[in-house]
């Protein structure tokens, strides 16, 4: 049986749907342990299942307390860069652009991730001013 450090590797070298059936089946036997749900929906949105990945991210959330709300965004946030980290060797733009947009859905005042998506789109020829007001780059500065 895969192990979560095997997962990683599977999720590296795009195989979100693998990686995907292996969460789901850790979350079946054990619902409590939160960072499944994290990365499930990291497999599915590799998959291009950007919904699905929302709903998974959202099952942890939608019981947590307050105070659980901010730690379970930060772990998450946590898991999210690890991945693009994981894929910037290998310059694969479009997940990680994919991923950071999320990133910053999930926390739009992240400073570093908004500097990381104004990279991303200028190296991906996306860059516009509405994603800048979009990303409120005037508050940055």
């Amino acid at each position: 049986m895969l192990t979560a450090p095997d997962l990683r590797v599977l999720l590296s070298i795009s195989h979100p749907l693998q990686s995907s059936d292996f969460y789901e089946t850790a979350i079946s036997v054990d619902e409590t342990v939160v960072s499944n749900y994290w990365y499930l929906g990291l497999s599915y949105l590799l998959a291009d299942r950007e919904e699905d990945a929302q709903a998974a991210w959202f099952v942890p959330l939608s019981t947590a307390t307050e105070v659980e709300i901010e730690v379970y965004t930060n772990e998450l946030i946590i898991i999210l860069e690890q991945e693009v980290q994981a894929r910037s060797p290998v310059q694969d733009l479009e997940a990680s652009w994919l991923i950071r947009q999320h990133i910053w859905t999930i926390k739009p005042d992240y400073t570093d991730n908004i500097l990381e998506l104004i990279v991303l789109a200028n190296s991906l020829d996306r860059l516009t001013i509405e994603y800048l007001l979009e990303w409120q780059i005037d508050k940055l500065l």
